[in-house]
């Protein structure tokens, strides 16, 4: 009776197991899913088609495609990308044709495999695709033309009139050239030392007002801001005291100022808007809308204060009734702080 019921037991739990192997690979297959898919049916020769093959599956499975597709006769395989994800996984062939008609791209056959090595692949058949490629001749073309024949070339090449030609031609550009100089601006007469040191507000007045009307801060340009200030007041140095700040750095500039006895109100004007102007310009320091307004106004500050100013017939007068003894008869204009002897 005991050995009856260990039969049975054994008999049934075989029955389970069987059914659970049977049915286990069922469920797993179901879990898995593969589709086709591609961009577009029709295009012409030449023309990229990309074909993905993409499977739905539990995690820790993968897509196991052949890169080397060998029923794809038709068709080249210009590339193919791979790509897996925890549950879905894809592969994209590129394929090319090159011949015009009507194409069927074959079945692709793909793996999903388990990750537990002893268990079998899942085997899997892409759809097949029928795709058309058209001509990029229009139908109601004519047939091709023939080549035309080559063009005969001349026995001996002319280098008479081409060397005719060429003299004309720089004939002409030199005409142009000179006519464009005659009707440009005359150029300035050259002044004086004198007139230089006299005039040289006058210029510096001139670039600042431009900069100014400009608004580079406002747009941005900041570099350029201080580097046209900087530039202007180097020029008006250079006219006024005979310094050649546009050739030196700010560091000698800063240094010849004792010898030309510039003020020390205006060397310490001076010593800012060099300092700060080659940190805009060298050190890719970004100042701000204040620091820019103050530099300019310290350039118009320095030239207000080292102008020369030009003595009028009004003033010539008044000095009339002064005493002879204290008046220069030499001097045409009087001269503000700053200037050298």
């Amino acid at each position: 009776m005991r050995n009856r019921q260990l039969s049975t037991r054994q008999f049934t739990f075989s029955v389970i197991l069987a059914g659970l192997l049977f049915f286990l690979p069922l469920q797993i297959f179901s879990q898995v899913r593969v589709n086709t898919s591609i961009d577009t049916t029709q295009g012409y020769i030449g023309d990229v088609f990309h074909l993905s093959i993409n499977a739905e599956h539990p995690k820790g499975y993968t897509l196991n495609a052949p890169t080397d597709v060998q029923n794809l006769e038709d068709f080249s395989v210009r590339d193919v990308k791979r790509k897996s994800g925890r549950t879905q996984s894809s592969v994209t062939y590129s394929l090319a044709v090159y011949d015009t008609g009507r194409y069927t791209i074959p079945s692709v056959n793909v793996q999903v495999v388990p990750p537990d090595t002893a268990e079998k692949p899942l085997k899997f058949s892409s759809e097949p695709i029928s795709i058309t490629i058209l001509s990029m001749v229009p139908p109601d073309a004519q047939g091709l033309k023939d080549i035309k024949p080559l063009m005969d070339l001349p026995a001996e090449i002319p280098w008479l009139w081409i060397s005719i030609g060429a003299i004309l031609l720089i004939f002409v550009l030199l005409a142009v050239w000179w006519w464009l100089h005659r009707r440009g601006a005359e150029p300035e007469p050259e002044m004086t030392p004198a007139e230089r040191r006299q005039s040289a507000h006058e210029r510096a007045y001139k670039r600042l007002r431009k900069i100014e009307k400009a608004e580079y801060p406002e747009k941005g340009a900041m570099k350029q801001h201080f580097s046209e200030i900087s530039e202007t007041i180097r020029a008006y140095f250079e006219d006024r005291f005979f310094i050649p700040a546009l050739e030196m750095t700010s560091t000698e500039v800063i240094r010849a100022f004792p010898e030309h006895r510039i003020e020390p109100d205006i060397s310490e004007e001076m010593t800012d808007l060099l300092t700060t102007s080659d940190l805009v310009k060298f050190a890719k320091y970004k100042p701000s809308l204040e620091e820019a307004d103050r530099v300019l106004s310290e350039a118009y500050h320095i030239v207000d204060t080292t102008k020369i100013e030009i003595t009028t017939s009004e003033d010539e007068d008044e000095a009339s009734d002064t005493d002879e003894s204290e008046i220069e008869p030499e001097h045409a204009f009087t001269e503000n702080k700053g200037e050298s002897p």
